[in-house]
């Protein structure tokens, strides 16, 4: 098992675009505490969201109340940026991306480009791997 885990990280911290069905093939890590970005949608406004989980190839995360998750228009263009400093290298980053999919309060953004870290680093982020 810890073999295909390390495929699969090194397979994904490459710097390029990854095919949208391979995307949640990826490692993902369940935040246990409640970390919060800015999320810009283009087109509309920005928001604050809560992470629940992360990627090297997309996020989770749970919308405020002003907005409907429907209301999002299809392969709308997204920004996650405003990370707090618990997740390390994050912070200084702004990840670009399109909408996934949708719940009843909560979306999943796709990155355009895997982050290009492996996600052995996420275990110093105060997380459950």
């Amino acid at each position: 098992m810890a073999k295909d885990k390390d495929t699969a990280t090194s397979a994904c911290c490459r710097s390029q675009a990854v095919p949208s069905n391979e995307r949640r093939k990826g490692p993902r890590v369940q935040l246990d505490t409640p970390c919060f970005a800015t999320l810009h949608i283009e087109g509309m406004e920005s928001y604050n969201v809560m992470l629940t989980d992360i990627g090297l190839m997309g996020a989770q995360f749970i919308l405020p109340p002003q907005i409907d998750p429907m209301e999002i228009p299809d392969n709308a263009r997204m920004f996650l940026y405003g990370f707090p400093e618990a997740l390390g290298d994050l912070r200084d980053r702004e990840l670009k991306g399109t909408i996934a999919w949708r719940g009843l309060r909560n979306c999943g953004i796709a990155f355009d480009e895997a982050m290009d870290f492996a996600i052995d680093e996420f275990a110093c982020f105060n997380v459950k791997l």
